[in-house]
């Protein structure tokens, strides 16, 4: 079942475009469950829980916010990634600069989600490399000006 976010406090917290985004993406995975679980009991919560939950969860909020965004644009510019023909379960997409340094290093959505941050691995070296910042990874950041 999917959780209508557009009524939500939360979803007033973000971006315009954000919040359209929000509407059609669809939640599927355990990150995503655990901010629906918290929107859905932001709700029910009295002021004092509200107050204390929001302090706790708003970088969650924040990088649910960053990751929707990345999903997306990441999926749009995948078509233009050499090898993306490849992908199935064997070969996977990878951020050269992972998703999570950009979100703490606060680089912008269309720097981590653009085309030369993305790059086919099979899934073996896509799980070796994790979120570990390479020499690659470093050019990248220098180029960008995150080094």
């Amino acid at each position: 079942m999917r959780y209508e976010i557009k009524n939500n406090y939360f979803f007033f917290k973000c971006s315009n475009q954000q919040r359209a985004k929000f509407i059609s993406f669809p939640y599927n995975n355990e990150s995503d469950k655990e901010i629906i679980d918290f929107i859905e009991f932001y709700e029910v919560a009295t002021p004092k829980e509200r107050s204390f939950a929001t302090k706790h969860k708003r970088t969650e909020i924040k990088k649910f916010c960053y990751l929707v965004n990345v999903k997306r644009q990441t999926e749009i510019n995948s078509i233009k990634v050499k090898g993306i023909n490849k992908r199935n379960w064997e070969f996977q997409l990878d951020h050269i600069v992972p998703v999570s340094y950009g979100f703490e290093n606060n680089i912008p959505v269309n720097l981590i989600s653009s085309i030369e941050n993305l790059q086919m691995l099979t899934r073996f070296e896509n799980m070796m490399k994790s979120n570990k910042i390479t020499d690659e990874a470093k050019l990248l950041l220098k180029k960008w000006g995150y080094e």
